[in-house]
């Protein structure tokens, strides 16, 4: 895994690694993937309702107790600057889509502590997100059913703090909401305050910065680098303002969460004789929230494991395609043995309301596919069958009674190998994904 680099020139980032997730090959100490878009609409039974959130902007003030309000001028120059940012960026896009801003303009949140509890906080190399924390209390979310990228000013009369950052919350690329910090001294004036706004959309879109790619974060043409020759002062445009590169249009193509009508075209968004890498790069880990358990779903199994795999495969954050192998990212169980049945017991970080998973399974050639899967749930202590049904490919799915737990269990009965290969479970909350993969996938990829 390669390090984010450190903010410089204003910018500050969350601390954390960035995972390298390539598309169909095979590179030592990288985690593959398969490269697709994501529609994972869950057709089932019951018909369970398609995955139709929209993320939006949402600009916020906030108010340490010791910081006054902004006045209607501040607000403006926000909302202004929001607008341009969203107009750039459809043009960048070619005008096939552009992020939404929430209606209703700003909201001026009364925060409980001074400026100097959150900057004491958020200088640390794994800052608690506090003001994050708030502010999904404030709006009655969480980091599962966030709809906004949360854009935040903090007011600030004394210097640029927060010099500028940006990332999804549960990182990756469409696992839902995301965050920007900026300070309100930066949005005084003749700053660079537009160029900041987006770049550190950017990140909360999940883009990374331009170096992870190998280019010159000094020189690079995407808004992602350093590029002074991109800076804006005020509302006025450099003459080279920053674009999106071919690395930037591809990742935000699986962004469908911000962006449902952008398809990546290769035919139009990489020039001729372009060398486009093969990997993507996504911003991880998810960010903290004080007084919340890690962000981290884990997985037992009393059935074993096989090939060099281990359970929590199943449950972690990438899924491959079928016609793929990779002891890093599936469960290879051990064998069924009498019982004719292997099982996964996950647990997650908090309780949650599970009412349907998808699963997908086995792996190069049909190896180790599951004929059948039951689900059960831990209800004071002991394990409740909610639902059981035959699998008919090696993505499918399976809806059952919404009930609340910690603490689930999957049994699934293998083919004629008495072993099964779970690349990966996705779990869902009517329309809300939860603990979603960094990188989208779909069976038609």
């Amino acid at each position: 895994m390669i390090p984010e680099s450190t903010g410089q020139r204003g910018h500050r980032h969350q601390a954390g690694f960035l995972p390298s997730l390539l598309c169909g090959i095979t590179l030592a100490g990288f985690l593959l993937l398969a490269c697709a878009k994501d529609s994972p609409t869950g057709p089932s039974q019951n018909d369970p309702p398609a995955l139709d959130r929209t993320i939006e902007i949402y600009p916020i003030f906030f108010i340490p107790t010791d910081q006054d309000p902004p006045d209607s001028g501040m607000e403006s120059d926000l909302i202004a600057h929001l607008e341009i940012a969203r107009e750039r960026y459809e043009v960048l896009l070619k005008n096939r889509d552009t992020f939404q801003i929430r209606s209703g303009g700003a909201l001026k949140y009364q925060a409980e502590h001074d400026l100097l509890f959150y900057r004491a906080r958020m200088e640390g190399v794994a800052p608690e997100n506090h003001i994050v924390a708030e502010l999904l209390d404030h709006l009655g979310t969480d980091r599962h059913r966030c709809n906004y990228v949360l854009l935040v000013v903090v007011m600030n009369s004394v210097d640029q703090w927060p010099v500028g950052g940006g990332i999804p919350i549960n990182a990756g690329l469409n696992t839902g909401g995301g965050y920007v910090e900026l300070s309100s001294f930066l949005l005084d004036g003749d700053s660079v305050f537009q160029s900041t706004l987006q770049h550190e959309l950017g990140h909360a879109f999940g883009l990374p910065h331009s170096d992870v790619y190998g280019f010159d974060m000094e020189t690079h043409i995407s808004l992602m680098s350093y590029n002074t020759d991109h800076w804006w002062t005020g509302f006025t445009p450099p003459e080279e303002p920053g674009v999106l590169a071919p690395e930037d249009l591809r990742a935000l193509a699986l962004n469908t969460l911000v962006f449902p009508d952008l398809i990546f075209d290769p035919v139009v968004d990489v020039p001729a004789g372009y060398a486009l890498p093969a990997s993507f790069i996504v911003l991880y880990p998810p960010i903290s929230l004080p007084g919340q358990p890690d962000y981290r779903v884990t997985a037992t199994s009393a059935s074993g494991s096989s090939e060099g795999t281990v359970p929590e495969n199943a449950v972690n954050r990438s899924i491959w395609a079928v016609n793929t192998f990779n002891d890093q990212t599936m469960w290879v169980s051990g064998d069924a043995g009498n019982s004719g049945w292997v099982s996964l017991t996950v647990e997650f970080p908090v309780v949650e309301t599970l009412d349907w998973i998808s699963i997908h399974s086995q792996h190069q050639g049909g190896t180790n596919p599951v004929e059948a899967v039951r689900v059960e749930v831990q209800l004071n202590g002991d394990f409740v069958e909610l639902a059981g049904r035959d699998l008919s490919s090696s993505d499918d799915w399976v809806t059952f009674p919404a009930r609340t737990s910690a603490t689930w269990r999957f049994s699934f009965r293998p083919g004629s190998s008495g072993r099964v290969t779970i690349r990966g479970i996705q779990f869902y909350d009517g329309n809300v994904q939860l603990y979603p993969p960094l990188f989208p996938y779909s069976p038609s990829g």
